[in-house]
């Protein structure tokens, strides 16, 4: 279990700085929390504000090519190696995030945009679990839920001997999560977009793990 916490960790690391760091460096746009994106783009459409509104748009838009990909990889291409499509998913959005990060300069916010949320999609579909328990690597509020609801059980219902278990790792998770969001804003206000390169060293560590812990990568992916 330590190898598949470390490897669902690095993804989460990765997921959470992705998100903080294309909100400060690309135009205050979600790239995983497509509800966050839903919410501001009704927001500024009520104000009337379009400009603003439209700029929410290419992130859900990404989301379910990012989808289609992931399912494609996991169910239809490596559908009888899930340790393959875990390795290829991630291979593919590392190589998406590392283009990001040469032509950034000269790409426009919304392209940028569009293809971290392609790849962040990529890997939520493609990680969903830790274990024997869902999970997600690229947001955080239904870990948090899962979190609680396991303490509920620690708590008040008879006793669990799995519950602890799943109680720590998903406690480890939301706290990778967290901290890497915090190190994305920090990072990224004194790297500018360049910033992009640490989560592509976290996921690239993840991929190094694969090829090092087969039992790991298969732990993570689809149910």
């Amino acid at each position: 279990m330590n190898s598949t916490l470390r490897f669902a960790a690095l993804l989460s690391a990765g997921g959470g700085f992705l998100d903080s760091y294309a909100w400060v460096a690309h135009g205050h746009v979600f790239t995983n929390a497509q509800t966050g994106n839903i919410i501001l783009f009704g927001v500024f459409a009520a104000q009337d504000e379009w400009r603003q509104a439209l700029r929410h748009v290419p992130p859900m838009l990404a989301f379910f090519p990012g989808v289609f990909t992931a399912q494609w990889l996991h169910k239809r291409r490596f559908s009888d190696d899930q340790v393959r499509a875990t390795a290829v998913s991630l291979c593919v959005e590392v190589v998406i995030l590392t283009i990001v990060g040469v032509l950034s300069p000269a790409l426009p916010d919304t392209v940028s945009v569009a293809a971290i949320a392609f790849a962040a999609t990529m890997q939520s579909s493609g990680f969903q679990r830790v274990g024997k328990w869902p999970y997600t690597s690229v947001v955080t509020t239904a870990n948090l839920r899962s979190l609680g609801e396991t303490l509920f059980a620690i708590m008040f219902l008879p006793h669990n001997p799995e519950a602890s278990d799943q109680a720590r790792t998903l406690a480890a998770i939301c706290a990778f999560f967290v901290c890497s969001a915090i190190a994305g804003a920090t990072l990224t206000v004194i790297f500018g977009k360049s910033a992009i390169v640490f989560p592509i060293i976290l996921l690239s560590l993840a991929l190094l793990s694969c090829f090092r812990d087969p039992h790991a990568r298969a732990e993570t992916g689809l149910p």
